[in-house]
């Protein structure tokens, strides 16, 4: 989505923006009418490699008023990578009404484009939601397990030759030049690695174009109709390679949520350097 049409759009009822950065960012300046999401940008369980629980994210939509059938417009900075982790973790709880503003927060200033400090009390959506509205419906998570993958699947998809396996890591972390803190270092055994941010323009923080991005897509074999499997060290730009991957219409893609923080602290995983 670009800001030409989040701007003619700013004042919809049932259009939720959020504000996926930090809140020290947010109430420096924001888009106008945004909700932050908060401190758990990761938008896992506290102190847990894994995504939030389904109470935890019915919560948390709760209070910003998303509704059944709320547009969603995400945005940060940082090459949109928290934005994408919101995409992924509404369309894993069925939430299919979302989009990631190109370029984000980047691209918002460099429209020149309003913004304001005066932090958003109550969304629209959440407006709706406590009035009298009667069409307005609550969102009700629903897990989609074909959008996640554990690593009993990822032990599994290495005995699989069809199935691509996507470190989006910096090529110093596939290598274990970068431990990340993690008690083991390197890679998944099999994996290929292509850094996320290669499918993006560098100048602008704008996806590269399409034809760019399947280019480089195809150079390093990751062809439409393969299962595949991102990971990374969160799952958070695992999730932003995922919704590239989407955004160019492939299907059968998973998220290894868990990532390297789970797979290279668990002694007996395999790993390579």
């Amino acid at each position: 989505m670009e800001s030409e049409w989040l701007i003619e759009h700013l004042t919809d009822e049932d259009l939720l923006i959020v504000d996926c950065d930090l809140p020290d960012a947010y109430n420096r300046a924001h888009i106008p009418g945004s909700v932050n999401l908060g401190g758990n940008h990761h938008l896992k369980e506290e102190e847990n490699v894994h995504v939030m629980s389904k109470n935890t994210a019915e919560s948390l939509f709760s209070t910003m008023g998303l509704g059944k059938d709320t547009k969603v417009v995400a945005y940060s900075g940082r090459f949109s990578v928290y934005a994408a982790r919101l995409w992924w973790v509404l369309s894993y709880f069925g939430h299919h009404n979302a989009s990631i503003l190109n370029g984000g927060w980047t691209a918002w200033l460099n429209d020149r484009r309003p913004i304001t400090d005066t932090p958003t009390t109550k969304s629209k959506s959440l407006l709706q939601a406590t009035s009298n509205n009667t069409s307005f419906e609550p969102f009700e998570p629903v897990i989609n397990h074909d959008l996640i993958a554990s690593s009993d699947q990822l032990l599994e998809a290495q005995l699989k030759p069809g199935t691509l396996i996507w470190d989006v890591r910096s090529s110093e972390e596939f290598n274990g030049g970068n431990s990340r803190g993690n008690k083991n270092e390197g890679h998944v055994p099999g994996a290929f690695n292509l850094e996320w941010s290669g499918l993006m323009d560098i100048e602008s923080g704008k996806f590269k174009t399409s034809d760019a991005i399947y280019d480089l897509l195809l150079k390093n074999e990751i062809n439409r109709g393969r299962p595949i499997i991102t990971y990374c060290q969160a799952g958070v730009r695992a999730a932003h390679a995922m919704f590239t991957l989407t955004l160019m219409g492939y299907g059968s893609v998973k998220n290894y949520d868990a990532s390297f923080a789970e797979w290279g602290n668990v002694d007996g995983f395999p790993i390579e350097k």
